[in-house]
């Protein structure tokens, strides 16, 4: 019988759990990163379906997706932004409109945490829209890298005949045409006269008249 030697053969039994060991560590710990990594994905993918996709509303070629269109892509597309209370009265009787010819310094610094409202987005010095914009940071940040927050178009617009809505054209806008395309409304109001839509933390709301007729066109990122 042969003769061994029982500290090596303690320390080999040793080295041999100590493998295993690391083994199962290593196994555990890719199990748990692969664990991680499933739900951090849906964790997002659940975050994504929460915040939903914006409506798209388009000003002929130009596309605004609220709370991801900044101010800056809409100058760069040739629009300018001016105030509500800068409208200067042009023409008489019915042809009467608001002129803006003063605008907005875009390198203005906007205060954090702040959504800024009644901004008119100008084209030719019309009124092409009443929007607002947002800055969601916790710092001062330019005008000019707010998001987009709101959009509304009335048909009294300049050049709202190249406004459409997820593909409709404003001037066949209707609460059917729109519950084709977005499906049922959240809401109603009691007379009838306003459907919202909802998609996440994103809204349509088309507005009638007493006569009827759609008077106004809203999409807006409510999420601040």
């Amino acid at each position: 019988m042969g003769i061994v030697d029982k500290e090596e053969g303690w320390f080999g039994r040793e080295d041999e759990v100590g493998n295993r060991g690391r083994k199962l560590l290593a196994i555990i710990m890719v199990a748990v990163a692969a664990l991680g990594f499933f739900i951090l994905a849906n964790l997002l993918d659940g975050k994504a379906l929460l915040m939903g996709d914006p409506y798209v509303i388009r000003f002929g070629n130009v596309e605004v997706r609220p709370g991801r269109t900044r101010v800056r892509n809409l100058a760069a597309a040739g629009y300018d932004f001016s105030d509500l209370s800068l409208g200067r009265p042009s023409g008489d009787g019915d042809e009467a409109s608001c002129v803006y010819s003063e605008v907005y310094d875009l390198d203005a610094q906007a205060d954090k945490k702040t959504v800024y409202t009644s901004i008119i987005l100008v084209k030719d010095g019309q009124c092409v829209a009443l929007i607002s914009v947002v800055n969601e940071k916790n710092t001062e940040i330019p005008l000019s890298e707010c998001k987009i927050n709101s959009v509304a178009v009335c048909p009294d617009y300049y050049e709202s005949e190249t406004v459409s809505l997820e593909g409709a054209s404003f001037g066949q806008l209707s609460a059917n045409t729109l519950t084709k395309i977005l499906g049922k409304p959240r809401k109603v109001s009691e007379e009838g006269r306003t459907y919202t839509w909802e998609r996440g933390v994103h809204r349509v709301i088309l507005t009638y008249n007493e006569d009827g007729f759609p008077e106004s066109l809203k999409t807006e990122y409510h999420n601040f």
